[in-house]
């Protein structure tokens, strides 16, 4: 019951870390273009694009992580 409980926020928090990567990189994206409108801006999104897809792996890598030592104890 508990193990299902915590699958459950587990995926629900990793929809939610898609979701914030996106709407991370839509909002720089705009913000990129708002600042290069009156030519405040000499660095492009990408910065911005890369922290969110590193955040993105790094999470899942932690989860993927977790979920294996979650098996092996299950196994113990």
């Amino acid at each position: 019951m508990v193990e299902r409980l915590v699958e459950i926020i587990a995926m629900t928090l990793v929809l939610a870390l898609v979701v914030t990567i996106i709407l991370g990189i839509v909002i720089a994206i705009e913000v990129f273009n708002f600042l290069n409108n009156f030519g405040v801006a000499e660095i492009g999104p990408s910065r911005a694009i890369a922290f969110a897809t590193v955040a993105g792996v790094l999470f899942l890598g932690l989860h993927w992580i977790y979920r294996r030592y979650r098996e092996f104890q299950n196994y113990s």
